[in-house]
């Protein structure tokens, strides 16, 4: 069996350390390093998960010979500027998502990328869950399908002022927070992009959406809807509306200790209010996503290019979305 692959986390931000604890005892992935422009808190962040090294600087990070793998978790508006210059260093690139509302500047990076032989992954562990393909074959089926309608919602309470997600600059907001989750997944059930979609927000203080509600339309006649929200309790749950039957669940990124991820169900046009709930197959999310892009780089897989379409059909939804909320009306996304 082949060395797992080195993996170097740039920053130490709040959501490396659920990825370091998910990928323990993974046999083809493994983080050994992380950086952090200050020196004591990158040497204080190895020694509390074990990693073999403490970069202070990005840069050096990115030169390390042993790394193969830079998982991006850094603000949103660093995320193209670092993964590009992780693929400029030779590295394989995992980032966070969302990985860009800028659909031009989306696809230099994953065309650098395929210039470079390397590859640049969008980081959504639920989109790597097995769960994934069962609703879709679910939805795909006679008794079931075809799909006529989706909707995605993702929301929880910001109550930190200070916090990244709020601050313009970061390019923060519910939306990209929260609702790229939602976006991606609409996107994912679909197949295709939407061609056009209608949004409103409301705004922060800041210049940043606190929740916003979007329509999106694709060819076909399928129609979603979408919302986010850092003012309400926490809720995350999908629906899928076919022909014949009616499809819920939570899409998690990974399950929470303990935790049976079910979906309820209703089909063949049943004329009832009650649904059959059932257990979902799911797994460790940023394991599965992180192998998943191993099973990529050794040639284990042959969905990486779906997985790119999907990232810069995203960008383009999300940069609509945007507009149709600042400006009111439909937007056309273009193809």
């Amino acid at each position: 069996m082949a060395a797992p692959l080195k993996i170097g986390i740039l920053s130490t931000a709040r959501i490396a350390e659920p990825y370091i604890h998910e990928l323990k005892g993974s046999k083809s992935v493994e983080v050994t390093a992380v950086a952090s422009r200050d020196k004591a808190r990158a040497e204080a962040f190895a020694r509390k998960f074990d990693l073999a090294l403490a970069h202070d600087r990005y840069e050096d990070l990115l030169a390390d010979p042993d790394i193969d793998i830079i998982y991006n978790p850094l603000p949103n508006s660093l995320h193209i500027e670092w993964s590009e210059r992780a693929l400029e260093a030779g590295k394989h690139v995992l980032c966070e998502k969302p990985f860009s509302d800028d659909p031009a500047a989306a696809r230099r990076a994953f065309e650098l990328a395929d210039k470079l032989g390397l590859l640049l992954l969008e980081a959504f562990p639920y989109r790597f869950q097995p769960f994934m393909d069962e609703v879709k074959t679910i939805a795909a089926t006679d008794d079931f399908g075809p799909l006529r309608q989706i909707s995605a919602s993702f929301g929880f309470t910001m109550a930190d002022e200070a916090n990244i997600r709020l601050k313009p600059e970061l390019d923060g907001g519910a939306i990209m927070d929260a609702g790229c989750y939602c976006v991606s997944f609409v996107r994912a059930m679909a197949g295709v992009a939407p061609h056009r979609v209608k949004a409103a927000s409301r705004m922060h203080p800041s210049g940043v959406d606190v929740a916003t509600m979007a329509l999106l339309e694709f060819p076909g006649g399928l129609q979603a809807e979408i919302s986010c929200s850092f003012e309400s309790a926490f809720h995350r749950s999908a629906t899928l509306i076919g022909a014949h039957g009616v499809l819920g669940f939570a899409f998690p990124n990974s399950p929470l200790p303990g935790e049976q991820p079910t979906y309820s169900i209703r089909r063949a046009d049943a004329r009832s209010y009650e649904f059959d709930t059932l257990p979902l197959r799911a797994g460790a999310g940023f394991r599965l996503e992180s192998e998943a892009l191993a099973d990529m780089i050794a040639g284990n897989r042959n969905d990486y290019g779906l997985f790119v379409q999907e990232s810069l059909d995203n960008a383009a939804t999300l940069a609509a979305i945007k507009h149709s909320a600042a400006a009111g009306g439909w937007i056309n996304i273009e193809a």
